[in-house]
């Protein structure tokens, strides 16, 4: 898990996924919006990927971790919610890590700042 200032609230989050851009890659849908203070991070695994909550929340945890060492240190000024729409349980993490750098270098690029 992520520490808790870095989560979204459920108002910051429903505020956020309705005025967010977004970027897909792979089974991965990111929803990206600026922010001046503290980056936020989430992740959403919904019942369409497993009717289990166990595995959604297995898949969750997964994913956080993996938010925590992928893009945490590197995301200062963007909240970031992760959707996933893949199959059933994600059984390889190098797709979602893959995802993480094609984001970062999104975010980086010169035309990306230009949108703003």
């Amino acid at each position: 898990m992520i520490k808790k200032i870095f989560r979204f609230t459920s108002a910051l989050f429903e505020k956020n996924f309705r005025r967010s851009r977004r970027f897909r890659s792979g089974n991965f849908v990111f929803l990206i919006s600026n922010t001046n203070n503290t980056p936020r991070f989430a992740v959403v695994a919904g019942k369409r990927i497993s009717r289990s909550a166990v595995k959604r929340n297995r898949l969750r945890r997964q994913l956080y971790a993996l938010v925590r060492k992928n893009l945490v240190p590197y995301i200062t000024s963007q909240n970031i919610i992760c959707l996933y729409n893949g199959p059933e349980i994600l059984h390889n993490t190098a797709e979602f890590e893959k995802a993480c750098h094609e984001l970062l270098r999104f975010l980086s690029s010169p035309k990306h700042h230009s949108q703003k």
